[in-house]
Order: C-alpha cells, then sequence, then structure tokens
C-alpha cells in the first residue's frame, strides 16, 4: 500500500496499524479536549492533559531530529504537531489571566 501523497509507502500490515493508531492517538487527544470543555469547570483540567499530551509528542520528535538527524519531512511533522500545545498553553495563559482578573475586581 502507497501513501503516495505522504511520501511514504506502507509495504506491511504493521505500517497501516502504526498509521491508524496515530490517526486514534490524535483523535483521543481531541476528544480529551472537547470533554475538558463540556463544562467550565473542567476547561483547564482538558487544556493541560492536551498540554502535556503534545508536549511530549514533540519532545519525542525534537529527541528523533537529534539523534537520527532532520529530514523535511520531519521538520513538516514538528510544525504540526507543535499547533496542539502551542494553542492549548495559550488557552491555559487565557483561563488563569480571566481567573487573576476576576479576583483582581
Amino acid at each position: 500500500m502507497a501513501m503516495t501523497n505522504l511520501g511514504m509507502e506502507l509495504v506491511a500490515p504493521v505500517g497501516v496499524t502504526a498509521i491508524r493508531t496515530w490517526g486514534a492517538f490524535f483523535l483521543g487527544t481531541g476528544l480529551i479536549g472537547l470533554i475538558g470543555a463540556a463544562r467550565r469547570d473542567w476547561i483547564p483540567l482538558g487544556l493541560g492533559a492536551v498540554f502535556i499530551i503534545g508536549a511530549l509528542v514533540v519532545t519525542a520528535r525534537l529527541y528523533g531530529i537529534a539523534v537520527d538527524g532532520t529530514e523535511e519531512k520531519q521538520i513538516s511533522e514538528l510544525t504540526d504537531e507543535s499547533l496542539g500545545p502551542l494553542l492549548a498553553g495559550l488557552g491555559l495563559l487565557l483561563v488563569w489571566l480571566h481567573k487573576r482578573r476576576n479576583r483582581t475586581s
């Protein structure tokens, strides 16, 4: 099975399973974020979970780049993977600022 648009060729069923697993991982992380948004008091917990999971993925990617070398595809994936923890971190900052503002008012 070829995934030419991604520049990968999956020659064994284990490769297809790996792609499905990553897809499920990111869907699961998004689901955690949605559950966190279900109630106002759960928002920091959901954002924190998404931030931690995303930061671990980015850390693993950076380690892989440092150990295995840099390829164009890895940089592209690092850019995509960095967006989740960046947005979650921004959300946590906004929640903290909102709580701080309400305490002083």
